[in-house]
């Protein structure tokens, strides 16, 4: 046992999978790229609706072009819907593949003067302070944001409340706020 602020935990498959959809919707380029997907498949599909409705029911063009509008619409809000449930779905399966037969891996966070050591699955890392950008404060955990991603202290980690909000005032000391982003 290491005399470093330290969270100790077994990361369960649902978790571990939560932690790669976190970094997914933080992601600016990534958020432009799923709304513009959206925005085509709207588009598209609220054009090819004004098509089929003015050949079927010959009406009149402006009642075709509001129809059209409100189909696009939906489906690319639909397609939103969608996108979420699909890419959590794939996210699953590839975490799980990781995962084999086991229901949990251990994972080890400590600060440490040099930066945030992380081993889990047996492999570990050693996380820069300079490369990080935040450290929030969240009702299941503690998120240490770094350039590459994310690695979240889950709260059940921890031995005791105070030994978890000594974690997250050491944590946030090493990150100035001048460099938090997000």
């Amino acid at each position: 046992m290491s005399d470093y602020l330290r969270a100790d935990f077994e990361a369960t498959l649902d978790e571990v999978v939560d932690v790669y959809l976190r970094q997914v919707r933080r992601n600016p380029s990534l958020r432009r790229q799923f709304r513009r997907t959206a925005i085509i498949i709207g588009v598209m599909c609220g054009m090819f609706a004004i098509v089929a409705i003015d050949s079927v029911l010959r009406r009149p063009v402006g009642a075709d072009i509001l129809l059209g509008f409100v189909v696009g619409a939906v489906v690319g809000a639909m397609s939103m819907v969608f996108h979420e449930q699909s890419l959590t779905k794939r996210t699953r399966t590839v975490v799980a593949e990781h995962f084999g037969t086991r229901s949990s891996i251990r994972c080890e966070i400590e600060l440490r003067p040099t930066g945030l050591w992380v081993q889990q699955d047996q492999m570990q890392l050693l996380l820069d302070w300079e490369t990080a950008k935040s450290v929030d404060d969240t009702p299941d955990g503690i998120e240490l944001w770094f350039r590459w991603g994310l690695v979240v202290a889950r709260n059940r980690g921890f031995a005791t409340p105070a030994d978890r909000e000594r974690f997250l005032a050491a944590a946030r000391a090493r990150v100035p706020v001048s460099r938090q982003s997000f």
